[in-house]
């Protein structure tokens, strides 16, 4: 019998993280095999309880549009 580790990235995109995400989010880094990895609004200060579940800050450049 052969075992496999699946090493599994998750991101987490949200302007209000961990809105409905914060079960998934917490069983999913209690798995050393998965990285968990969110990214909010910069301006925006969560409590990230989680030491296993990092996060990413950017700022997203929006143009003006024409009217």
């Amino acid at each position: 019998m052969r075992f496999f580790i699946c090493n599994m990235r998750t991101l987490f995109l949200h302007d209000n993280f961990p809105a409905q995400f914060p079960h998934v989010a917490t069983a999913l880094a209690k798995d050393n095999a998965k990285e968990v990895i969110y990214s909010t609004l910069k301006n925006h200060e969560t409590k990230n309880t989680q030491p296993a579940i990092s996060r990413l800050d950017w700022r997203g450049k929006r143009q003006k549009s024409v009217s």
